[in-house]
């Protein structure tokens, strides 16, 4: 039998086993060109490969040994790569699927994570805004027309009020009642034409998702606008509303000036009283000619309140209860190296009673009405009645004055400095 028929009865085991030596003498590329390339010292290789195989505990026949170095000098087990092309790259990518896929699987999730943080952070809140600016936009284009429709039915009542105040009135205030008739009627009129501009402006409530950036900046002028007439047509019916209250108690005004200017100099014990009633009926009368309607009713008010101021009776009573202040002391703000000092006080009537009254404060100018309030006085008075409060607990002489009835102002039994205090 010939070396090729023999070869060719090699078994499965033994090709495998050649095939396991070539790839070891490939791996091991010095013994091969140390070796392989000297045919003279062959018997010197297939020892050197025995002892290898030898050495993991495998037995090598030495037809699979020359097998193998035939092999591998003839590459009949190495590996030559397809050429590059179309298909190969094909093959290729499907053999690499596994690789891939998993990128590309991480590539999705990563666009998907941010499309929805994208979607979460930017897109809902920008819907969101949008929205709430159409709601607003249209809530206020329909506010707007309902304010048209408000006024309008004040403009007619009012000119309903004006056609029924067409009483005739005592000589002396018949002019005064005219001009006031007039003065309302204009305003009505004038309401009249700032609404018709502001009808004009009116607009439909419609504005969708769509239109937002095409029409908002010409809505919002337009609105701009008609906001700026209502406002217009609202203060010229507020003002004949309040000529025509005007003119409902233009007929008692002047008796009213009249019996509280009587009653003040009837009760009045010093001149000083009349005069300052004079001064406010005086003003009274000229608010009338003026038409003014709240001058009218701040001379009233103060003829009413001056009346009450004479009237009143009452002796001024130093607070003395426990963990309540007597009195306290301040440093003025135009001398810090001086003090004020303050006897904490109320108002008891006759019967009594403690009283509320209108004081004015000298550090703020502002007036209150309360029940307790600091006067000023001496340092001497003020220590004195502090003695007294400490020898005891209770001040003995705690009454510093007295209002009588007819007089502004309390008389005082101590040295009253002229100014208080409301607050501590």
């Amino acid at each position: 039998m010939n070396q090729d028929s023999s070869a060719s009865d090699i078994k499965l085991s033994d090709v495998m086993l050649t095939m396991d030596v070539a790839d070891t003498l490939r791996h091991n590329r010095s013994v091969v060109e140390r070796e392989l390339n000297a045919d003279a010292r062959d018997e010197a290789l297939k020892r050197k490969v025995r002892d290898i195989y030898a050495s993991q505990g495998i037995e090598v026949s030495d037809q699979v040994i020359e097998e193998a170095v035939k092999s591998l000098r003839d590459e009949r087990f190495a590996y030559s790569p397809p050429p590059d092309g179309f298909a190969t790259r094909l093959w290729r990518l499907y053999v690499e699927r596994g690789r891939w896929k998993k990128k590309l699987w991480m590539g999705f999730a990563a666009l998907l994570a941010a499309w929805g943080i994208h979607y979460g952070t930017v897109t809902v809140p920008q819907s969101r805004e949008v929205a709430y600016q159409i709601k607003t936009l249209n809530e206020n284009i329909k506010q707007a027309d309902l304010d048209v429709e408000v006024l309008t039915q004040q403009q007619e009542r009012l000119r309903n009020r004006l056609q029924s105040t067409q009483r005739k009135f005592p000589v002396t205030l018949q002019e005064t009642a005219n001009g006031i008739r007039r003065d309302v009627s204009n305003s009505i009129e004038q309401s009249v034409d700032i609404l018709a501009s502001a009808r004009k402006l009116s607009q439909d409530p419609d504005i969708r998702p769509g239109d937002l950036v095409a029409r908002k900046k010409s809505v919002q002028q337009r609105l701009t606008q008609q906001t700026s007439l209502l406002a217009d047509a609202r203060q010229q019916l507020d003002r004949a509303e309040s000529m025509l209250d005007l003119l409902d108690v233009l007929e008692e005004v002047p008796q009213t000036l009249d019996n509280l200017l009587a009653q003040i100099r009837a009760v009045a014990a010093e001149p000083a009283a009349v005069r300052l009633a004079g001064d406010y009926h005086t003003d009274g009368l000229a608010a009338m000619r003026n038409r003014n309607g709240d001058a009218i009713n701040q001379a009233v008010t103060k003829l009413k309140t001056l009346l009450a101021r004479l009237e009143a009776e009452y002796d001024l009573r130093i607070v003395s209860k426990p963990g309540v202040k007597s009195g306290v002391w301040r440093y003025p703000d135009s001398n810090s190296n001086a003090r004020n000092y303050y006897l904490i006080v109320e108002a008891i009537s006759p019967q009594g009673e403690r009283l509320t009254l209108p004081i004015e404060s000298e550090e703020d100018g502002g007036i209150k009405e309360v029940s307790k309030w600091g006067v000023r006085v001496s340092q001497a008075d003020y220590e004195r009645v502090a003695a007294d409060k400490q020898d005891n607990g209770i001040i003995e002489n705690n009454i510093i004055g007295s209002k009588q009835r007819g007089y502004l102002e309390p008389r005082y039994r101590i040295n009253n400095a002229g100014g208080n205090i409301t607050k501590w």
